[in-house]
Formats: structure tokens, sequence, C-alpha cells
């Protein structure tokens, strides 16, 4: 089993160079204690180097994933370390090791005034003959109260931090408590508890059994009589402050440890289960097993962690080399258009995240929004029945009329097509920023890699439409004044006065029934009345109206079903009533009759109603003829034409260094856990 360490420290190592939190998934054992507890002299002594940094307060203030590799006889006397984040570089010096340690903690979480902590670890393994083959994090010490510069809730950060490796059911937990506190107070052990309530993963370490009164020991506990676990608890004696100020060799304090257990009254019972050669022992002997344990779980982890890192090298695109620059950015290109293609027809692209997009969102603004910005004018447009008599007055000029001229009616129309355009032009910008906005939510991996290809193709882009803006503009405007210079009053859905007998009313719903009388009925039943009844498909000009105590009322059209499920718009508009015509003299300087400021009103706003209909049905034709079909077939032409050219492939087709290195990181990331997911799966252990 002892083979299958170093393939764990070669996933740990992958999984760390792509800076996945999956590392923590994997059988490691994690050292835990308040400040001041002696874990730092804990992790040296078995290391049996000074290597950590010292200090008051947060010293630790990242994870330190500790690796030991324990080198054979034959190899050699040289002990060295070497960090993840400095493949290329042995440290031979351990005291050099320390000083890396400090540097990379204040490149990760700040300066030396910084108290901060985080998450991100550092890697480092050492080499030596006298180091037993474990993988250790040692962590932030446990921590009450805010000191200093340090963060106000540092307590809740550090137990959080600890609490996120010590979770998984895999990890072995160090729980260091000292000797001469009572072990209610054990921070460690509580945390542990937490997570491990059952203790069958929680080695206990006393350390500080050298400092207890005189008259005391621990003997209950190493015993397991106070607190279970089942892993049990081991007792160490660790170097005073005065034998580290002195620098005194941990290997000679080894022996001084041996010594006091062998000449303890109580502990030289036990002195075979005490002691850091016992704990090293019992620390391998654990590791190995929950190895061994979770090894069909460490496969699986490590095929996951490879194929997301495959497809992470795969998303950095082929090296660039000279020869295929071209091909390169012509590849950039085609999924450019067949993103843009695909996002206006429909496709949902991979990376959506709710809400209308592409096409949908063209769609809802042609059949939502140019609807209802039409409505909130034509609504909003008012013309007061003041302004309607002056306008029936200029139309008749000096000769005056007995209604109203021709030009009234016109120029009302006239009035309210104009309105329209502003709300058509709006509908015109918001196709043309969501347009602009799909290319701007094209997501290729080309165009993080290659910055300056996505800046040359999105501003070709906006020429495109820029172009296309005015043509589709200059036809909406064409449309407008077709409608305005001619005025079709023959169109079907246009309601019309005409002559007929009855009662002398005009009818403003278009829903409401032909009002019927004595006289209609005679008219019916006369073949001389109906004889001279209107031609309702002829000019104005060929009826014959009849002229017999006939009056004059709007009679609609056969009703469709979207004039009984809509009210029309020349109603919603005037919101006028049924007036009754009173026969009365005309004066020169009299006002026109109400019912010819209702007539006009009533006619126009029918009109006007179709000239809407018409437009909500021409303007997304229109708008998706010249500006969105015409970008579909023109860009890629464009972009072509701009962009594949010798002397700009060179400029464009740059990989920044940072591309090129996370290339490397990832090509060795995957190279790592391809030879360890091979020994895992096909060693016999």
């Amino acid at each position: 089993m002892q083979q299958i360490l170093p393939v764990i420290n070669k996933i740990q190592d992958a999984l760390a160079l792509a800076e996945e939190d999956s590392f923590i998934d994997l059988p490691q054992i994690v050292v835990v204690g308040s400040q001041s507890s002696g874990k730092s002299s804990v992790l040296e002594s078995i290391v049996g180097r000074d290597f950590l940094p010292r200090g008051v307060g947060i010293v630790t203030r990242c994870p330190l994933i500790l690796q030991l590799i324990n080198l054979k006889r034959g190899e050699g006397d040289t002990e060295w370390g070497e960090f993840l984040h400095l493949p290329d570089k042995k440290f031979t010096n351990f005291l050099e090791i320390r000083r890396e340690i400090e540097a990379e903690t204040n490149h990760i979480v700040g300066g030396k005034g910084d108290k901060a902590i985080s998450s991100k670890p550092i890697n480092l393994r050492i080499y030596s003959p006298y180091v037993p083959t474990l993988t250790m994090v040692d962590l932030p010490g446990l921590t009450k109260v805010a000191i200093g510069n340090q963060p106000h809730n540092i307590d809740v950060l550090i137990r959080d931090l600890v609490m996120k490796f010590i979770a998984n059911s895999g990890t072995i937990i160090l729980a260091i408590s000292p000797a001469n506190v009572d072990l209610a107070n054990s921070d460690s052990l509580k945390l542990a508890r937490e997570v491990d309530p059952s203790g069958s993963r929680t080695i206990g370490v006393l350390t500080k059994l050298d400092l207890m009164d005189q008259g005391t020991d621990a003997m209950p506990v190493l015993t397991g009589k106070v607190y279970p676990l089942k892993l049990g608890f081991v007792g160490v004696v660790n170097r005073s402050q005065q034998d580290i100020n002195a620098n005194r060799d941990i290997r000679d304090a080894l022996d001084h440890e041996q010594e006091f257990f062998s000449r303890h009254p109580a502990y030289s019972t036990i002195k075979h289960k005490c002691g850091y050669p016992y704990l090293i022992s019992r620390l391998n002997k654990v590791f190995l097993k929950e190895i061994s344990n979770s090894l069909p779980r460490t496969i699986q982890l490590l095929q996951n962690n490879l194929h997301n890192a495959q497809e992470k090298v795969r998303s950095f695109g082929k090296p660039i080399d000279v020869g295929n620059r071209g091909i390169i950015l012509l590849d950039v290109i085609v999924q450019f258009f067949n993103s843009y293609t695909a996002s206006l027809d429909g496709h949902i692209p991979d990376s959506f995240q709710g809400g209308l997009y592409g096409g949908a969102r063209l769609a809802q603004i042609f059949s939502r929004d140019l609807e209802a910005n039409l409505d909130k004018m034509l609504s909003s447009k008012h013309i007061t029945d003041q302004e309607i008599e002056h306008i029936i007055y200029n139309s008749a000029g000096i000769r005056g009329n007995i209604y109203f001229s021709d030009y009234a009616f016109s120029f009302l129309v006239k009035t309210y097509i104009n309105s329209m355009r502003e709300p058509i032009m709006d509908c015109l910008q918001s196709v043309y920023h969501e347009l602009y906005n799909i290319v701007c939510d094209i997501q290729l991996p080309e165009f993080e890699r290659f910055p300056a290809v996505r800046e040359r193709i999105y501003a070709i882009y906006q020429c495109l439409l820029d172009t296309l803006l005015e043509p589709t503009k200059s036809m909406i405007d064409d449309v407008l004044n077709m409608e305005k210079k001619y005025i079709n009053i023959y169109h079907p859905d246009f309601v019309r006065p005409e002559f007929s007998s009855g009662n002398p009313i005009l009818s403003s719903d278009i829903n409401d029934p032909v009002p019927s009388s004595s006289a209609d009925k005679s008219a019916k039943s006369d073949p001389a009345s109906s004889e001279h009844s209107p031609d309702r498909t002829a000019p104005n000009s060929q009826r014959k109206p009849s002229v017999n105590k006939s009056s004059l009322f709007l009679k609609p059209r056969q009703d469709s079903k979207e004039s009984k499920n809509k009210k029309p718009f020349w109603k919603r508009m005037f919101n006028q009533s049924n007036p009754t015509l009173k026969p009365g003299k005309l004066c020169s300087n009299s006002k026109p009759p109400h019912f010819q400021v209702d007539l006009l009103k009533s006619l126009a706003g029918s009109y006007i109603d179709i000239v809407s209909k018409n437009m909500r049905d021409r303007i997304p034709k229109i708008l998706t003829h010249f500006l969105i079909n015409a970008s579909k077939e023109k860009l890629q032409i464009q972009l072509m034409e701009a962009l594949y050219k010798e002397e700009l492939v060179d400029d464009l087709i740059v990989e920044s260094s940072q591309t090129s290195e996370e290339r490397k990181r990832y090509m060795r990331v995957v190279q790592m856990l391809e030879s360890a997911l091979s020994i895992l799966t096909t060693a016999e252990f």
C-alpha cells in the first residue's frame, strides 16, 4: 500500500494546479488546534525540521498542504523542499522554506499588516529519509477574539475554513489540545465532534505534558477514560520556548521526549504508546487504511477532474504556429457567424440564463412593443372638438361647406399618420439594439483567447448595422408617405356614410346594428325603394341616394371576428356618443353643427384604424427584410473581406502569455491525472 501514497500526492498536486477545491475530498490528515496549543511544534517534530513561520497572533493565514516523501536508503541523506508554485526550484535550506511560506502567504492574503485569511492553499513537498510518507494540512489556529487589525469576525472565518477541511468523511482529524488546560475547553475536540460524533476518524494529541502541575498527569485522557476516541490519544512533549530560541535541534529534543516518558512514574507504563515515533507510526497506519477504504471514490474523483481538465485544455485551442494562423482566424469567423444566425433562428445557447433571447426577443418587439407604442401614441394624441372645427373651417376656405371638405378628412388622417413615425422608429431602434446585444452575448473561447479579433468583429458588425439602418428608415418613410399620398376610402374596412331611410342618427359603433323603423320595413317591401338603394361597391359619384325623407348616417360593413373582440380605434380615440341630426340654418359665422365634428372624427378614426393595422403588419416585414435578414446575408462576406487578409492575420491571431501559460499548466494537470489514474486502476494494492 505504500506505493499508492506518491500517487495520492500526484493527484493532490494536479488538483491544486487546476485551482480546484476538490483536493479536500482526498484522504489527508488535517491538523486542528487553537493558537498556542503547540500545533506548529507538532508538525515540525514530525518533519524533524524548523520550517514553519513563528510569531504572535495568527501566523498561519492560509492552508499549508504538506506532502512528506520518505526517501529510501541509497537515495542519499539530502533533504529538500519543493513548492508547487515554484516547480523548478529546490530548497535545501529549511530557513529559506520558512521565508518562502511567509512570502507566498503575503502574496495570497496580503501584506504583513493585513491579518485576513484565505482558503487558497500553499503546497509544499518535503523529501527526506527521516520523514514518513504522509499528507498533512496545517490550518490557521482557532481563536475567540480579534486582536489588532484582524477582522472582527476572524473567529468565524477561521472556524468556517477548518470546517470546510474536516467535514469530508475521508479526512483524518489530528486534534491538538494542551494537557495543562481542561479538556472540556478544547476547541479542536469540540469542532471534531461536530463532524465526527463517533470519534472514528479523530486522533487526539496531548501536548505540554511536561508543563502540568506537580502531582497531576493526563493518564485518564491517554487511556480513554475521559474522552473516548476510537483512534485514541497520543501524548507528546515539545521543545520549550527557550529551546526554540536557542535553536535546539528537534532530533535532540525527541531523545529528551523519550527520556521524559521513560522516567515519568505514570507515563512509563504506556511509554510505547507515547511520543512522536509512536504518533508517526499511528498516523501512517491510519492514513494507509483510509486510502484503501476510499480508493473507489478517489478513482471516481480522479476521472471527473481529468474530464474537466481535458475540457479546459480544449477551450484554449491548439497552440499557434506560423502555418495555422489563417485557419484559426477563418474558424473564428465561421463560428461567430453560425452562432449569430443560430440565435436568430431559435437555437438556445448552452450559456442561456433564462428569459427571452435572440429571435424570440425580436418577435416580442414586433408583436407586443410595436402595438403597445402605437396604441399609446394614438390614445395620447387628442385633438379637441374646437381644433376639428378649425380644420373644418380652414378646409372650406372662402367657399364654405354644407358639411365639410375632403381636405378636412385628409388633413386629420395625415396628422395621425405623421404621429405614427415616432413609435415606429422607436421599434426600429429597439431591434437595432437587440441585434447588437445578440452579438455581445455570443460567447466563444476564441474571443477570450484573441481579444483583437473580438473587437474587430464587433466593430465590423456595428458598421454593417449602421449601413443597413438608413435604407430601413427610408423604406419606413416611403410606406408612411404612401399611406398619406393615397387615402383609400374604398378599403373594405373603412366605415363610410350611406343614405338610407330611417331615423336620422349617426352610428358611432361598428358593432351597433343598423337602426330599423317602420320606414325601413316599408323600404324593404317596396321594390322601388330597393331599386334606388345605393351600390356599396361603386364610387360616391355613381351612387344614387334616395332623397325622399332620407338622412345621412354611418353604416359599417359586416362585422369581422376582430371587430367583435376589439373596440375599433376610432371609437376608443374619440369616445363619442350617437348624436341626433337636427335641421338648422348654417350661417357663415356659426359653428359647424355637432354632427359634422362627430362625423369627421368617426371617418378619420376609422381610416386611422386601418393604417394602424397596416403598420402592425408591414413594419415587422420591413425590419426583418431590410435589417435582420440583410445582416445575416451580408455579415459573413463582410467579415471575410475585412479580416481574412494576410497582412492582418499576424496582428489578430496573437495569444496572450497568460493563455499560453494556462494551457501549459492544464496540460500538466492532464498528464499527472492520467498517470495517477493509470496507476490506480491497474496496480494491485
